[in-house]
């Protein structure tokens, strides 16, 4: 839904850069999604490194842990959040951000929200980097930098909360999601599986164009009718796809 928007769409030109990079990043984690439910040894050497690129780009400042939150880990995801904040900021037309974070999303609450994460990311990265001079300090140094971590997990708490009001709708969406490309790989595994008996050769996995433009959707969605109607469209193609797996 938000890409066939986006395409329909006649933006300010103020908004443009926006809307490219939201754009941008759709496609991006929607490829992701697919690349890390994909069996790994089915994942050639070029995919195993854009899966790992995107790991780091699309890192969760939630659930990252703190003994992975070294500078160079989440750099790339700072920069990322970053450049959407300077973005943002030049955007005029406020109707654009509920297409990404819900109808109740306005601009300051949009940037409210990036600016949680960078928060998150950077009091986890000090926390990181005390605790490896911990290692080598002396007891004093010991003591100071143990005081200044509990300060750093105090406000991780208070950024923490900030964000505990996720909309629940958009976690089920992320797990309707990956659901749906399980199912898919599943279908494309079986056929084959089944060109494997007749000529010993393996195709890699390719998602249908409707099966993306189906996740595409969903990942936009916010009607829960709109979601009912397009799962259904996602459930269709899927037994569509069995059928011709099985005609084979």
């Amino acid at each position: 839904m938000v890409q066939k928007l986006l395409h329909q769409l006649n933006p300010l030109a103020s908004d443009e850069a926006y809307l490219s990079f939201k754009q941008e990043e759709i496609k991006e984690r929607l490829e992701f999604v697919a690349l890390q439910l994909k069996p790994k040894y089915q994942l050639s050497e070029k995919e195993e490194e854009k899966k790992q690129a995107y790991a780091l780009k699309y890192a969760d400042s939630i659930r990252l842990p703190i003994k992975q939150a070294s500078p160079e880990t989440i750099q790339q995801a700072l920069a990322r959040l970053k450049e959407e904040f300077r973005l943002s900021e030049a955007v005029q037309d406020e109707q654009l951000f509920p297409l990404f974070k819900g109808s109740s999303t306005n601009k300051q609450a949009y940037q409210d929200e990036l600016r949680n994460h960078v928060t998150i990311f950077q009091l986890k990265k000090d926390i990181y980097e005390r605790n490896q001079e911990i290692k080598e300090a002396d007891s004093e140094i010991k003591s100071r930098l143990k005081q200044e971590n509990a300060k750093a997990f105090e406000r991780l708490k208070r950024e923490y909360q900030k964000l505990s009001d996720r909309n629940d709708k958009e976690k089920g969406q992320e797990q309707q999601i990956e659901n749906i490309v399980k199912r898919q790989l599943q279908a494309q595994k079986e056929y084959h599986r089944q060109q494997l008996q007749g000529n010993k050769q393996q195709k890699r996995f390719q998602a249908s164009p409707s099966f993306m433009k189906g996740l595409s959707q969903i990942l936009g969605t916010k009607d829960r009718s709109q979601m009912r109607a397009l799962m259904q469209k996602v459930r269709d193609d899927e037994r569509e796809e069995r059928e011709k797996v099985r005609g084979r």
